[in-house]
């Protein structure tokens, strides 16, 4: 008869996911796959998340049609053969080298990709490639965090997945280096598999359940069952997605992989999201159009019915795509279908009722879909930030797709200055302001874990799961962090609150006044509102060279997974193995003069022999005022004869001496007449 499953009666969407897996008899991957650690870390250093990007058009309109991949992760892992991975006995790696390589050079790849048995034929397999300058996907570590750019690339050796050769093959437009291709291949069905119940279906075993709930879920959504709908969404997602990529943290920064962690599936399945992007968008190139956002599974094209030119901010002009350019474009994608309910690959946006849609955006994440209606009409919009901020009184409720009323409010606004519709410099008031004009940026938070309740002053007593209101400051006093109760319902009376400073547990007040210095100063939403549109300062790299001693290894990448008790370390760069490098590369007399270290001590280094922590930390001070507080990358482009430190001296390409900017001590003299502007320099 089966097991039933009530899915709303869990605390989370992967708990639920899990639930309904063992109810039907799946054994965890980590369970019962013995791939190795060196396997799972390599599956681990081919894992990306989704490519979000935004374009040349940030802040100024343009006319706009809106793709996004229906049911994206769930249709990706459905046509990777997740069900049949999931429920294998065993898995077995198969070396496919020649048969991908022969793959990669057909002149119809494109094509290809578009049949359903190609994506079946490669499921999971894992590719080390010579990243030769092709667009691969790279984490950087950046002031605010890594962050995924898809650029040209150099490395000797790169593990990635097979999707993401083919999307770096397109891109680029000539097949790129695999030096080894890796199959999974799934062996066997594991035994006692049996039918689950949720409500409005069945899940058999024998079909794959990711494409079953997708189709309840179109179900629902056609009968008017929101809540059904969106339960049946995060449910699905995590099942596919969220848990394989599930890692939970523990002490000591340490983290451990949750129990339906799968690095091979939670690697593909983002991965075929960027390669699907990647094709779409060098079909859009070869057509001379513009792609203006990018957002893991979907993209803003510039488009219009009838095609057209477009300035750039930078003075260039680009192509605007016609529709009919976009079909087809977009069109072969529906060979990829799954669900034989007569729907589109993609669910596409470009007219609402019957007017042509426009488009903003103002960075990755943050754009609006809007039509010219009596002024500025909202059809859609992004609510990355400013979303999780507390609704003003009036306006807590949200639209029929979940947004809130008072970011849509926002969103139009904007849109109305970016098209200009005003014409003062100021942003207009929004309509919140109205009757909440200094209402502060505001976050309702769930004390979830051990590690949250430790963090909030004793003198509240919270429990577990409490509910609290944590005020948003650019400009804490004493680095204060202002904590209260959330009483609920609209924060009229936010200021008479019983206002906290979860750092001491001493009482304050709050204010947004910047005059009033007795009290903790929050940012008003309005101050918070406008800032939404403003630039985002991120860095946009042309390219990256990845030198392997200088990879960091961080949370997932570092995971260890045989033995009993699977761990994954945390890891920082190897600064011994740098040291040793240099020194042989630099030569002893040379890495001695740079780090004043002894030249007994540079030979041992020289030859292999590991440093003492005394040696690093003395290294570090040295080469840190010679090459900044990032010093590694620095010292490594000295010693392979490429780096920053060139003699200053115009025409001069000869190393520099240490701690000075020239050669010689003639051109030191020459550039100081060069400078100070001495005849006959």
């Amino acid at each position: 008869m089966g097991v039933g499953l009530n899915i709303g009666g869990a605390h989370s969407p992967g708990g639920t996911a899990s639930q309904l897996l063992e109810r039907m008899g799946v054994r965890p991957p980590l369970a019962k796959f013995r791939l190795g650690d060196d396997e799972f870390a390599a599956w681990l250093r081919a894992f990306h998340g989704g490519w979000v990007t935004s374009g040349p058009l940030d802040g100024v309109p343009f006319p706009a049609v809106d793709a996004d991949v229906r049911s994206a992760f769930p249709v990706i892992a459905s046509l990777l053969g997740w069900w049949d991975y999931t429920c294998a006995q065993r898995l077995r790696p198969v070396d496919v080298t020649r048969a991908f390589r022969r793959f990669l050079s057909a002149p119809d790849l494109m094509a290809r990709m578009l049949d359903l048995a190609t994506w079946r034929r490669w499921g999971l397999t894992r590719v080390v490639v010579r990243a030769q300058g092709e667009p691969w996907p790279v984490e950087v570590a950046e002031s605010n965090g890594p962050r995924l750019h898809v650029v040209p690339t150099w490395a000797e050796s790169l593990d990635a997945t097979w999707l993401d050769a083919v999307a770096a093959s397109v891109l680029a437009g000539r097949q790129v280096e695999v030096i080894r291709a890796i199959r999974l291949a799934p062996r066997g069905r594991q035994d006692g598999l049996s039918t689950v119940r949720i409500p409005g279906s069945r899940l058999h075993p024998d079909e794959d359940p990711a494409v079953s709930m997708v189709r309840l879920r179109r179900k629902a959504i056609a009968q008017g069952n929101n809540r059904l709908a969106s339960l049946l969404r995060v449910l699905v997602n995590a099942m596919v997605y969220g848990n394989p990529a599930r890692f939970d943290s523990g002490h000591h920064g340490r983290e451990r992989p949750g129990p339906w962690c799968f690095p091979p599936l939670a690697a593909t399945v983002p991965a075929g999201a960027r390669c699907i992007l990647a094709m779409v968008e060098a079909q859009v190139w070869a057509r001379g159009g513009v792609i203006a956002a990018r957002d893991t599974d979907g993209l803003l094209l510039v488009a219009s019915r009838r095609g057209g030119d477009i300035q750039l901010p930078d003075g260039t002009n680009a192509h605007v795509l016609s529709w009919c350019d976009t079909d087809a474009v977009l069109d072969g994608f529906n060979a990829l279908g799954l669900f034989r309910d007569g729907g589109p690959f993609w669910s596409i946006k470009r007219e609402h009722r019957g007017r042509p849609i426009r488009a903003v955006v103002w960075g990755p994440k943050r754009h609006t879909l809007f039509v010219h209606s009596h002024g500025i009409e909202v059809v859609a919009s992004t609510e990355h930030v400013l979303g999780a901020l507390a609704a003003p009184p009036g306006t807590t409720g949200r639209r029929d797709d979940g947004r809130h009323l008072w970011t849509e409010d926002v969103a139009r606004v904007l849109a109305g200055v970016a098209s200009g519709e005003c014409d003062k410099p100021i942003v207009p008031t929004f309509r919140w302001e109205r009757n909440s004009p200094d209402f502060p940026a505001l976050r309702r938070l769930s004390l979830s874990g051990p590690k949250a309740l430790r963090q909030m002053p004793a003198a509240f007593g919270f429990r577990p799961f409490a509910r609290v209101i944590e005020g948003q400051s650019a400009y804490p006093r004493h680095d204060a962090r202002p904590v209260t109760p959330d009483p609920g319902g609209e924060l009229v009376r936010w200021r008479e609150l019983p206002w906290r400073d979860a750092h001491g547990g001493q009482a304050v007040g709050v204010s947004t006044d910047p005059l009033d210095l007795d009290r903790v100063i929050l940012d008003s939403l309005r101050a918070r509102s406008v800032a939404w549109s403003r630039p985002t300062g991120q860095v946009h790299r042309e390219a990256v060279v990845v030198d392997p001693l200088l990879v960091r290894p961080v949370g997932r990448a570092g995971g260890a997974f045989t033995g009993g008790s699977p761990q994954a370390v945390r890891s920082t760069v190897d600064i011994g193995s740098v040291l040793m490098t240099a020194a042989r590369l630099l030569g002893v007399p040379r890495f001695a003069s740079l780090t004043g270290l002894p030249e007994r001590t540079v030979r041992a280094l020289a030859s292999g022999r590991r440093p003492r922590g005394s040696t690093v930390r003395k290294v570090w001070l040295a080469i840190s005022g010679h090459f900044g507080s990032d010093p590694l990358p620095g010292l490594l482009d000295l010693a392979e004869g490429d780096g920053p430190c060139r003699c200053v001296y115009p025409g001069c390409d000869v190393a520099a001496r240490i701690r000075s900017h020239t050669c010689s001590e003639r051109h030191r003299k020459a550039l100081a007449r060069l400078t100070q502007g001495v005849p006959g320099a």
